[in-house]
């Protein structure tokens, strides 16, 4: 399954990232969106190679977190991006500032 690109490698989601896609009813053009045209938004200090972004939508906050990692093959390794999380929030003006 080809589930788009960012910064040049392919992104894949984990199952329970899979799963808040579909309830939530994102498209991987809205991801994407949000990884390119988003803000930073993290709570705390990250791990190394984790990235985390907001969108506004309407009233509401898309927040997408990626983890870099490796898809393994039988003979090679492919370096990719893993959607972990995924979730929508209300926006609250005051805490965006």
């Amino acid at each position: 399954m080809n589930f788009g690109e960012w910064n040049g490698r392919r992104l894949l989601p984990s199952r329970k990232a899979s799963h808040e896609i579909l309830e939530l009813n994102l498209t991987i053009q809205e991801i994407i969106e949000a990884l390119t045209n988003g803000f930073d938004c993290a709570r705390s200090k990250r791990q190394k190679g984790r990235t985390e972004k907001c969108l506004r939508r309407g009233a509401k906050l898309v927040r997408v977190v990626v983890q870099e990692g490796e898809f393994v093959y039988a003979d090679e390794k492919e370096e990719i991006y893993w959607i972990i999380h995924v979730s929508e929030e209300t926006y609250k003006k005051e805490r965006w500032k």
